[in-house]
């Protein structure tokens, strides 16, 4: 009679949605409402991966003429057929990931959610517990940087991933329905870093002139602006800006550089042999953190720059991100004093953090909550970014960029 029990589901939903009166719920019963459809929503969700897999073996597809299960579920649930696909391929794992099938059962994981822990499970097993509770302590993509670390350090063969990357590489471009240009792309870690490098500089300059200009843009907006500046400059319209040489973060475990494992450059997996092309390439400033298992060892800086030991762990300490729980923003990140610099905290390691903007004067306004007396501040960088922006190169000194 399972089957019976969803049909019912099905039509008292139905009836509760018609129920709804055109003029809406109060704000108090629209918050409950929509706390019961999201946890609905996830419930049906979830037993939908559990039961694709099932469905797709009774081969119902054909009769409703598809060429394969994944069109058919793609066009049955309204999303695109790299969905589908994902939903299958976590669907035909789960008898052997229980507890990714509890999650999903009670709701739990979200779909998205399951299909990357599933994946990443697959390739070692003995993270399944902990990616699902990750899933838990963090957004999507907290959690999809966690899966992505796991895969790495179970790759039996980093080059040949990293090669395979690279030949199913690609750069798509279309319209959306209101004709804006849109567009997606997947290249090598490696490739990313030249890309980011050389776009670095034209978002600095393009922050720089919004704000002279006292616009406030979204991230994003000034991204995409810079992005296009970069297009320019490339097809001779302008100059670009000037830039120094890229900075790329390595973070190495002692016993992978020694056997030629995979290491992590600027948050992504590769091959200790990219590594090493960089470092005996000499157009990077390659700044390189040994490991061995979860403790910082050494921080060295390779290149003729001052060191800064203490900027280039905390980076890697916090993973690139903002250390608030559940944020994982990577963009304009700043140093921030735990114990406050006003009241004599140490400009240390074990007393910074990154936070992002938002966090940042969220952080700011609770200290100033207990402490009346305190200077309200004037922006959101503390006192040494300041003053190190105003002595130094903004890329390097100023709020940290992220990877």
């Amino acid at each position: 009679m399972v089957v019976d029990g969803f049909v019912a589901s099905e039509r008292a939903l139905r009836e509760a949605g018609s129920a709804v009166p055109p003029a809406g719920l109060s704000p108090a019963g629209a918050d409950q409402a929509l706390s019961c459809l999201i946890a609905i929503e996830k419930l049906a969700a979830g037993l939908r991966v559990v039961m694709a897999g099932q469905a797709a073996r009774t081969g119902s597809w054909r009769i409703r003429g598809a060429r394969s299960p994944e069109e058919d579920l793609a066009k049955r649930t309204g999303t695109s057929v790299g969905k589908a696909d994902d939903t299958l391929k976590t669907s035909k794992r789960l008898k052997q990931q229980p507890k990714v099938e509890a999650a999903l059962r009670d709701g739990t994981l979200s779909d998205t959610q399951a299909a990357a822990v599933s994946d990443a499970a697959h390739a070692d097993p003995r993270a399944e517990a902990r990616l699902v509770d990750k899933a838990g302590q963090t957004d999507l993509r907290g959690l999809n940087d966690e899966c992505r670390k796991v895969k790495a350090a179970a790759d039996p063969d980093p080059d040949a991933t990293n090669r395979r990357i690279h030949n199913e590489r690609f750069f798509r471009h279309g319209h959306d329905v209101d004709g804006a240009l849109t567009g997606s792309f997947r290249i090598t870690p490696q490739a990313g870093a030249d890309v980011l490098a050389a776009f670095a500089p034209f978002r600095e300059a393009i922050f720089k002139q919004a704000r002279a200009e006292g616009r406030r843009e979204s991230f994003e907006a000034i991204d995409a602006d810079a992005l296009v500046a970069m297009a320019v400059a490339a097809a001779g319209g302008s100059a670009a800006p000037a830039g120094g040489p890229k900075d790329v973060y390595v973070v190495a475990d002692l016993q992978a550089l020694r056997d030629g494992g995979s290491c992590e450059m600027d948050g992504a997996p590769v091959p200790a042999s990219i590594v090493r092309e960089i470092l005996e390439g000499g157009d990077a400033f390659l700044i390189g953190v040994l490991k061995h298992g979860v403790d910082v060892q050494k921080v060295v800086r390779w290149g003729r720059y001052v060191p800064a030991e203490v900027r280039d762990a905390l980076l890697i300490r916090d993973g690139f991100r903002c250390s608030y729980p559940g944020c994982s923003q990577k963009a304009r990140l700043q140093r921030d004093h735990l114990q406050p610099y006003s009241k004599n905290g140490p400009t240390s390691l074990t007393n910074l953090q990154l936070l992002c903007p938002f966090h940042h004067k969220l952080k700011t306004a609770r200290d100033r909550l207990f402490d009346p007396d305190a200077a309200p501040p004037t922006t959101h960088e503390t006192t040494e970014n300041r003053a190190e922006r105003r002595t130094g190169d903004r890329r390097r000194d100023g709020p940290v960029r992220g990877p």
